[in-house]
């Protein structure tokens, strides 16, 4: 997977308008830096840009969720980043940008999308990651994210199934970096049941020796250690990505964060099933009874959203 550099200087910020997904190669290596501070922001910046990366979702799909209205209305305190937007889609003068209100900035930019002297790509790629996340609505973002409904791809659907099991694991392994989720939360979600039902031989034997070289060396073998010794993307290759949305992400990360309403512990795939589900299938299982009193370490701390 391939993602993009962001190179923001002098308040203009611009990012290359190279082709993604398949048509990538290796000389096109990306790294989106984020200014953001660590938390849910940061988190689905970096998700947003996986996405367009491997081909999930793309610019027009954005902007097909944000027309340039909502773009430019969302940055009505932003005169500079409008006309950051406005001056190289529709080629107004920088002065003259800068004094368009939001929503004539809005017109304009929708009148050169629609007469072709812009497209998608351009106003994508101009629109900041921190700023799209800074600026537009949370919870229709996670719906842009969400709406192929990736997790559900089936095996046999091999490329799009590949890009789902990659951008599973990039979620679990940022929402991890961002404290969105610790590593107790994600293993209590799949259950050590699920673990030995669908794990290999081979990574149960990479668990057991990991936790007797800890205990021949007085350390402690938790639900870190496990993650390290099968990470995220040994998880998605053996365990039912439906399995770890329903269990994981969609409990843990969007609901706890107010990303999608109803009850956490529903399965969101379950109620949103179109035919594409991964066929595996799996035990559900409550575990609020089994959950300790015992605070976490600093490393188990949770960010919430604001």
């Amino acid at each position: 997977m391939t993602t993009r550099t962001v190179l923001a200087e002098e308040g203009e910020r611009t990012m290359s308008n190279k082709k993604r997904n398949n048509e990538t190669n290796d000389e096109m290596v990306w790294e989106l830096e984020s200014t953001l501070e660590p938390g849910m922001l940061r988190f689905m910046a970096h998700v947003i840009e996986s996405g367009l990366n491997i081909g999930l979702r793309t610019d027009e799909d954005f902007i097909r969720h944000f027309t340039p209205m909502d773009i430019m209305m969302g940055l009505s305190e932003r005169p500079d980043l409008r006309a950051n937007i406005l001056v190289p889609t529709t080629g107004v003068r920088a002065k003259i940008a800068s004094k368009k209100s939001a929503e004539a900035a809005g017109n304009d930019l929708q009148i050169a999308l629609d007469e072709g002297e812009t497209d998608a790509t351009l106003i994508v790629s101009l629109f900041h990651p921190d700023d799209r996340v800074r600026y537009l609505d949370k919870a229709r973002l996670w719906n842009y994210i969400t709406e192929p409904k990736f997790w559900m791809y089936k095996r046999e659907q091999r490329a799009e199934h590949d890009n789902a099991k990659s951008h599973v694991a990039f979620i679990i392994d940022h929402a991890i970096e961002e404290r969105l989720v610790t590593h107790r939360e994600i293993i209590e979600g799949i259950t050590v049941s699920n673990l030995v039902k669908h794990l290999p031989t081979t990574e149960i034997q990479a668990i057991l020796e990991g936790v007797l070289s800890n205990a021949h060396a007085n350390k402690p073998f938790g639900e870190q250690e496990l993650l390290e010794a099968v990470p995220s993307k040994q998880l998605v290759e053996h365990l039912p990505l439906t399995m770890i949305w329903d269990q994981v992400i969609n409990p843990q990360v969007a609901a706890r964060n107010g990303l999608v309403t109803g009850p956490a512990t529903e399965s969101f795939s379950a109620s949103t099933s179109n035919g594409r589900n991964d066929s595996s299938s799996w035990n559900k299982k409550d575990n609020k009874d089994n959950k300790s009193d015992e605070s976490s370490s600093d490393d188990d701390k949770v960010y919430y959203a604001a």
